[in-house]
C-alpha cells in the first residue's frame, strides 16, 4: 500500500517533470499558464508539488510540449495510488475495529445465521446426548477452527471465550474475503507478464536488426512496438509492468528518433528524442537519457545549431553509464566540438572515447542489448574520420575512416550498410581535398548502387559535401569530376517519400 508520504513525493516529482519539459520547451511560466488556460500561479504551485489539478490541466500540458501523454499518464498513476491507498486504510480500520470488539467480547454487528442458530438456548436432551456421546464434538462456521463444546455456559449460550474466539474468526475471515476481492480488482489493472516479455524481445530485436532494416521499415516495426507499450499502460496499474512499458515505450521513442533522422524528417525526430529521454525521467533510466541526449546533438548539429549541440552532448556524457553508453556520448561531442571548437577540442575528445572503451559496462540498452543502442569500434573509427575532416585534419581523417573500413567488414553485401558507407564517403572527401580523384571515384563506385529506400540521410549529408568539394574551381573543367559531382548530387535527391510519423 502507498504510503502519504510516496503519494506526496509522486506529485512532487511530476512537478518538477513539467518544469523541466517547460523549460526545455522555451516557455516561461506566464507564457505556458496562457497557453494551458490556466493561471500562472496554479502553474507554479503545481511545478513545486504544492497543487494537485485535475486531469484536463496534465492533458493541455501534455498537448502543448507534446510529451505523447506522459505527465496524463504519471497523474493517472498517482491518482490510482491515493484511491488504493484510502481503500486499504478503510479496510484496516474495519479489520481493526472488528479485532477490537471481539477481544472486548462484545457481540457483532454482523452475525451470521449459523452464529443465531449457535446463540439459541440448548435444551437439557440435546447438552446430555452431546456430552454422552460426543464430549469434543466441534462446533464449525463456515469450515472454521473447531471449537470445544465445554466451551458453553451454565445457561446454554456460550461462554465469553469461545465466543471471543469465534468473533476473532470470523472478523479473520471477513478481512480475508475482503484482502481477497481487492487483490482481483487490482489485478483486473494488469496485463499478462508474457505480453510485456515480448514486447521486451521484440523491442531488442528491432535495435539488433536496425542496420538490416530500411528506414520505411524500421519505422513501421517501431511504431507498432510504440502503439503497443502506450496501450498497455492503459491498461495496467501495476508498478513493476509500468515501468517495464515505460522502458519499452523509451526505447521505442529512441528508435522512432534515429529512425526519423536517417529520413531527413528532423522536427519528428527531436520531438522523439525529447520523448526518449522524459520516458527515461520516468523510469529513472541513465541510460536512457544519455541516449536521448546524444541523439539530440546530433540532430543539433545536423541542422545548424553547434552550440546546442555541444550542450547536448555534454549532458550526454554526464548521463552517460561506465562503458559503451560513456563512448557514444565522447564520440558525438568530438562530433560537436568539430562544429563549434577547434582542433585541440576534437582531439581531446576522442582520445577520452577511446580510453572509455577499455571499461566494460552493464547498461542495458547500450551494453546488453546494443544494435542501435551500442556503439562498435567501427563507428567510432567513423565518427572520428568525420569529426578530423571537418576540422581540415585529412591525416587522422584518413586513418581513421580506413580503420573503420577494416573493423566494418567492408565486404560484399554489407556495403549499404551505414558504417561503411559513411566512411568511404569520408575517405573519398580526403582524397579529392588532396587531388586524387581516380582513388576517390574507386572509394565511392559502390555506393551508386544503393536502393532508394536504403539511402539515409547521414550519407546523403556526407555525399552533399563531397558535391560541394567537386564544385571548386579545380575540379569544374575535369569530365570526370563532373561525373562524380552529378551522382552524388543526385544521390539524395532519389530517396523515396518518406512515411508519415505520428507525433511523439
Amino acid at each position: 500500500m502507498a504510503d502519504s508520504d510516496e503519494i506526496k513525493t509522486a506529485w512532487s516529482h511530476l512537478g518538477r517533470t513539467l518544469a523541466q519539459l517547460r523549460v526545455a520547451a522555451g516557455h516561461t511560466q506566464h507564457g505556458f499558464a496562457r497557453l494551458v488556460q490556466y493561471g500562472r500561479s496554479s502553474v507554479a504551485n503545481t511545478e513545486t508539488g504544492r497543487q494537485q489539478p485535475d486531469r484536463a490541466f496534465w492533458v493541455r500540458c501534455d498537448s502543448v510540449l507534446q510529451t505523447g501523454g506522459v505527465l496524463a499518464e504519471e497523474y493517472d498513476r498517482i491518482v490510482f495510488l491515493a484511491r488504493q491507498r484510502q481503500r486499504d486504510s478503510a479496510m484496516h480500520a474495519a479489520t481493526r475495529s472488528r479485532l477490537a470488539t471481539a477481544a472486548a467480547g462484545e457481540p457483532a454487528d454482523t452475525c451470521t445465521q449459523a452464529e443465531a442458530r449457535r446463540r439459541r438456548p440448548v435444551d437439557a436432551a440435546s447438552a446430555q446426548r452431546g456430552n454422552a456421546a460426543e464430549p469434543r464434538q466441534a462446533i464449525t462456521n463456515s469450515g472454521s477452527i473447531p471449537l470445544d463444546r465445554s466451551f458453553l455456559g451454565r445457561d446454554g449460550f456460550a461462554d465469553d471465550r469461545a465466543d471471543a474466539y469465534v468473533d476473532v474468526e470470523r472478523s479473520i475471515m471477513n478481512a480475508a474475503r475482503e484482502t481477497s476481492e481487492h487483490a482481483m480488482d487490482a489485478g483486473a489493472w494488469a496485463v499478462s507478464d508474457a505480453t510485456i516479455e515480448q514486447l521486451r524481445e521484440d523491442a531488442a530485436r528491432i535495435a539488433r536488426d536496425f542496420a538490416r532494416l530500411t528506414p520505411a521499415d524500421a519505422v513501421s516495426e517501431t511504431l507498432r512496438l510504440r502503439n503497443l507499450a502506450v496501450a498497455l499502460l492503459e491498461r495496467t496499474r501495476r508498478p513493476g509492468q509500468q515501468r517495464d512499458l515505460y522502458l519499452i515505450a523509451a526505447q521505442a521513442a529512441a528508435l522512432l528518433a534515429s529512425e526519423s533522422a536517417d529520413l531527413g524528417l528532423w522536427p519528428s525526430a527531436m520531438q522523439y528524442a525529447r520523448a526518449a529521454y522524459t520516458y527515461g525521467e520516468v523510469t529513472g533510466h541513465d541510460g536512457v537519457r544519455a541516449y536521448a541526449r546524444g541523439m539530440q546533438a546530433t540532430i543539433a548539429y545536423w541542422t545548424g545549431q553547434p552550440a546546442e549541440a555541444v550542450g547536448y552532448a555534454e549532458a550526454a556524457v554526464a548521463l552517460a553509464p561506465a562503458g559503451v553508453a560513456r563512448v557514444r556520448a565522447l564520440s558525438i561531442l568530438a562530433r560537436a566540438w568539430s562544429h563549434h571548437g577547434t582542433g585541440d577540442d576534437v582531439r581531446r575528445t576522442i582520445m577520452a572515447a577511446e580510453d572509455a572503451r577499455g571499461t566494460m559496462g552493464q547498461d542495458l540498452l547500450h551494453d546488453i542489448i546494443g544494435g542501435e543502442f551500442g556503439y562498435t569500434p567501427a563507428q567510432q573509427a567513423r565518427n572520428a574520420s568525420t569529426a578530423w575532416l571537418k576540422v581540415g585534419h585529412t591525416e587522422p581523417a584518413i586513418a581513421a575512416a580506413v580503420a573503420a573500413l577494416d573493423l566494418a567488414d567492408d565486404g560484399p553485401g554489407n556495403e549499404w550498410f551505414t558504417v561503411p558507407a559513411e566512411a568511404r564517403v569520408d575517405l573519398a572527401t580526403c582524397q579529392l581535398l588532396t587531388g586524387q580523384l581516380d582513388a576517390a571515384q574507386e572509394t565511392l563506385a559502390p555506393l551508386w548502387s544503393i536502393p532508394t529506400d536504403w539511402r539515409r540521410a547521414g550519407l546523403a549529408g556526407r555525399l552533399h559535401r563531397v558535391y560541394r568539394v567537386l564544385s571548386a574551381p579545380r575540379w569544374r573543367k575535369v569530365p570526370q569530376a563532373r561525373q562524380v559531382a552529378e551522382l552524388a548530387s543526385s544521390f539524395g535527391t532519389t530517396h523515396g517519400r518518406p512515411p508519415a510519423l505520428p507525433p511523439a
